[in-house]
């Protein structure tokens, strides 16, 4: 496995690009938030790519693939899990960025 330490670093993103760094300015915003790193910020930001083509959380939340599946007839509404029709890299980083906010560390 190669030498990911460039990716760790904030201040080193697109290192491998050729000096284009386009992903600077989400990576660095990202990790604000608990639970996402540096590794997860430039996950998310890869396959979200333009963040400008989401007008609301909604359509975010559909190209994820993290809304609920709905089973319809007539009046009845029924809400099942989740769809996972969307990008599962971009799921799976959410989820794991989830758990992590979700459980504190320990310190001591």
């Amino acid at each position: 496995m190669g030498d990911l330490s460039w990716v760790i670093q904030p201040g080193a993103v697109g290192a491998t690009t050729g000096g284009s760094r386009p992903f600077t300015d989400a990576v660095t915003r990202l990790p604000a938030y608990r639970g996402v790193a540096y590794v997860g910020a430039l996950t998310i930001a890869s396959e979200v790519g333009d963040w400008r083509r989401f007008p609301a959380a909604r359509t975010f939340m559909g190209f994820t693939g993290l809304v609920p599946s709905e089973y319809s007839s007539g009046e009845a509404v029924r809400r099942g899990h989740t769809t996972k029709a969307g990008n599962t890299h971009l799921r799976t980083q959410l989820i794991e960025s989830a758990w992590a906010y979700q459980h504190h560390p320990n310190l001591g």
